[in-house]
């Protein structure tokens, strides 16, 4: 028989999030602008670009939006920014660096949207932080966690690659946030049950 063991998380972490607001205060980012937040390293596999091609779009309908590309860089920052230069991005287009610890869940918790754009990745956590952060997700339908999301029906899934089909989708997030609670919601349950260190290792 085969059992299916998938990464956990220690749920305990998230009980005393930080004050919602502090990270946008960092930044001086107004309550007002809606962030879209990439959080990961800065690596060619995540498919950042394509973010950065959705956004562009996306912008041309909520001017107020701006993307935050959260991480270290994995050898990929210095094409992205030339790709955000080409694209009239600056000060639309903002990376912050890598971010642990508690500046990481004030960071998720401040995000309108938690987008992962990866490609051929078997799993990750961070839109499960994020989840539990309170933040809605949308992730691509090639990577095991985007996967585990649709399942889940804790988020969007949008195919690997397509820039206009994300925005459009992030589109639809911004405008509908009472869904996009909801799916959070599901997703607490379904992390509750699922992914918690405390059940898995039973």
């Amino acid at each position: 028989k085969i059992h299916l063991i998938y990464n956990g998380l220690d749920l305990p972490v998230f009980q005393q999030l930080p004050e919602a607001g502090s990270f946008r205060r960092k930044l001086n980012i107004m309550a007002e602008t809606n962030i879209i937040l990439h959080l990961g390293r800065i690596h060619k596999r995540k498919r950042i670009d394509v973010l950065i091609r959705a956004f562009d779009q996306l912008v041309q309908r909520h001017p107020g939006a701006m993307l935050l590309v959260a991480g270290p860089d994995d050898g990929e920052q210095a094409v992205l920014e030339k790709l955000c230069q080409t694209l009239g991005l600056e000060g639309r287009v903002v990376f912050t660096g890598a971010v642990y610890g508690m500046e990481k869940l004030a960071l998720l918790r401040d995000a309108d949207l938690v987008v992962s754009t990866g490609v051929h990745e078997i799993f990750g956590l961070v839109l499960f932080e994020a989840v539990l952060c309170g933040t809605p997700v949308m992730a691509s339908d090639d990577c095991g966690a985007g996967r585990l999301v649709e399942q889940a029906g804790m988020g969007w899934v949008v195919k690997a690659g397509a820039a206009s089909d994300l925005a459009e989708r992030m589109g639809a997030a911004l405008r509908e946030p009472e869904a996009g609670q909801e799916m959070v919601r599901r997703g607490q349950e379904f992390i509750r049950e699922m992914l918690d260190w405390r059940v898995i290792t039973v």
